[in-house]
């Protein structure tokens, strides 16, 4: 393992002995993506410079001058969006695109198809996912070509016009980006080994958690030097302000313009025209909990040169594919349903069997009668929705897509709360009923967790 510093712009000099896990400890602080709540955009984001600029301020590793330069460029970003508000589209270009020229030797990035910054662990493959029966080429999976740059709509890190390929480093990440289709195509780009001159994006998947605690440990164990770890630190003290403005999470009320995506914007217009990076690497901003969960990045790559063919030559040069590579069509809901077909059948005996044991229930014992009805009913009850859920996922409601795979996802954690319950009373059923929570907890509660798993950790079972 070795740290390769990013950023030849950035000199790295130690004068006194630093404590990094007190110098990065305010670091563990923040969380993204940033919620703006009752506030306004520019006031939830003035608030986080001032913080964090007093923060930056405090830092024992940096010079004033650095701190300065840091305060600055904080400050630009927020006034380059105030500029935009206000309809001065020029000016806010202007200086958003000067200040970036005038940190970009400072920023934090990565090379292409690397894990990170510090170690020699690669990437391997990155995931295309497209809404879709219909099998297409790698190629066309890869970006709109800048001829039909008229569908390119608008996004975080796009705007209309144009044209981006977007990846992630996981088929999962991509599923859930695309609000889990039922039926897509799928690509599997394999990245290049050496792509000659490293290609760099800029890194703004980072985790504050991560930050605080991994640094100071490689540092601890003398993976990374005093001089290594101070670029490193001043590299992440420059970008956190722009990873900021680019990971408030979206008000999409129905209109045209996302107040939120007007810096990620702009961003990747001057990523267009930079020679130092080619795009972007970044934390899904999602509210699905499924995505949060998930370690992995999504990248974004403007399309800035093309070939005859209307793709870009510079992204086709980074994975290894042949011209007649198609994509995979995958049905989510027949694997699904080949997978578990067995143990759906048994969902299906058990809740008609629990539906009669209940109707037909009769004890002279009121207290064992009440509390074995009741588990028959709650076992009724979630066996039902568990049905309706697969049912309608199988029928192709598209529509409801998602919000049918996100309660799926959750059946499980149910299932082990009516356990509990159960459990709590046992000793107060009969013979017959405590057969059946046998079953529910063996094979029932075995089928929510494997439908859970299947979901929430491995959609490339079947793939």
């Amino acid at each position: 393992m070795g740290f390769q510093p990013e950023s030849a712009g950035v000199r790295c000099s130690m004068s006194e002995q630093i404590n990094w896990d007190k110098e990065l400890s305010w670091i563990g602080e923040y969380r993204f993506p940033l919620q703006r709540r009752d506030q306004s955009y520019t006031a939830l984001m003035t608030k986080w410079i001032y913080d964090y600029c007093t923060h930056i301020g405090d830092c024992k590793s940096l010079g004033d001058e650095i701190k300065r330069r840091i305060e600055t460029f904080a400050n630009s970003l927020v006034e380059s969006h105030t500029l935009y508000l206000n309809s001065q589209f020029a000016a806010a270009y202007t200086l958003f695109n000067q200040s970036m020229d005038n940190v970009q030797d400072s920023l934090l990035s990565v090379d292409f198809g690397m894990q990170n910054s510090y170690t020699n662990e690669g990437v391997g493959h990155y995931f295309r996912i497209r809404k879709s029966d219909k099998t297409r080429s790698y190629l066309e999976m890869l970006h709109i070509p800048l001829s039909s740059r008229r569908y390119a709509t608008t996004g975080r890190f796009s705007a209309p016009g144009m044209p981006c390929s977007y990846l992630a480093s996981s088929v999962e990440i991509c599923w859930y980006e695309c609000e889990m289709p039922r039926i897509f195509q799928l690509a599997k780009y394999r990245v290049k080994s050496a792509t000659g001159n490293k290609k760099k994006l800029l890194k703004l998947d980072i985790n504050p958690l991560l930050v605080k605690h991994d640094l100071p440990l490689l540092y601890r164990r003398n993976n990374i030097s005093d001089d290594q770890m101070k670029c490193f630190a001043e590299q992440l003290f420059f970008i956190f302000p722009l990873l900021a403005m680019c990971s408030v999470t979206a008000r999409k009320n129905g209109g045209d313009f996302i107040e939120e995506y007007v810096i990620p914007q702009m961003l990747m217009a001057w990523l267009r025209t930079n020679s130092a990076f080619i795009g972007v690497r970044y934390y899904s901003d999602s509210s699905n909990a499924l995505v949060r969960n998930n370690s992995g990045h999504n990248v974004a790559i403007p399309v800035r040169d093309e070939n005859n063919a209307g793709y870009s030559s510079e992204i086709c040069s980074l994975f290894e594919f042949s011209e007649d590579a198609k994509s995979k069509t995958v049905d989510m809901a027949n694997i699904l349903q080949r997978k578990f077909s067995k143990e759906i059948a048994k969902l299906e005996l058990f809740l008609e069997e629990v539906t009669y044991e209940k109707q037909h229930f009769n004890s002279p014992d009121p207290t064992l009668s009440s509390a074995t009805v009741a588990v028959y009913s709650g076992y009724c009850s979630i066996c039902e929705s568990l049905l309706s859920l697969l049912n309608d996922y199988s029928d192709n409601k598209e529509q409801s897509s998602y919000a049918i795979v996100l309660t799926l996802a959750e059946m499980f954690n149910w299932g082990k709360l009516l356990k509990e319950h159960v459990n709590n009373q046992s000793g107060m059923f009969d013979e017959r009923a405590n057969e059946y929570v046998s079953r529910f907890n063996t094979e029932i509660l075995g089928l929510m967790d494997s439908i859970c798993s299947f979901f929430r950790l491995s959609i490339s079972w079947g793939i």
